[in-house]
């Protein structure tokens, strides 16, 4: 998590569609979303154009994204 620029990101929960899910924002550039074990499927309201990159990251067991 030290990679990402977590001091300059707000929290921006409601672009959500579930209770339980989290998600910080640096409007425009990166979404950091927390999305529960187990969850099937999940729509993130983003409201932007340009292309965005997808990247996967399991909390529990670390890693690389």
């Amino acid at each position: 998590m030290n990679q990402f620029p977590l001091e300059n990101m707000r929290c921006r929960d409601e672009l959500v569609d579930a209770p339980g899910f989290y998600c910080l924002a640096r409007e425009g550039e990166l979404y950091l979303v927390y999305v529960p074990a187990g969850t099937a499927q999940a729509h993130i309201e983003l409201n932007q154009s340009a292309p965005l990159n997808v990247s996967w990251f399991n909390p529990r067991s670390g890693g690389e994204l």
